[in-house]
């Protein structure tokens, strides 16, 4: 597989996780939490019936996307606390 295809399938994947980052902001914590620990999953998973760059392009593209909103949520309700209507 050309590293063409590799670098810009990557590309989207980080660009359309922030994206959806940009657009719909986080969610709450949980949400980017079970990202990050699907995401850890798939990626220590072994696959022993499916083998072959293709699939391998494919599972790591859903990793980058998953462990990237999953941090970048995390991080922004980190530094950004949501906020609270002030009473009288």
């Amino acid at each position: 597989m050309s590293p063409e295809w590799v670098l810009a399938a990557y590309g989207v994947s980080v660009a359309l996780a922030a994206a959806v980052l940009y657009f719909y902001h986080e969610r709450s914590w949980y949400w980017h939490a079970l990202s990050v620990t699907i995401a850890m999953i798939l990626g220590l998973a072994p696959f022993r019936l499916w083998e072959g760059p293709s699939f391998d392009l494919a599972v790591g593209i859903v990793f980058t996307f998953l462990f990237l909103w999953g941090v970048g949520g995390l991080t922004l309700a980190l530094f950004h606390p949501p906020h609270l209507p002030r009473h009288r």
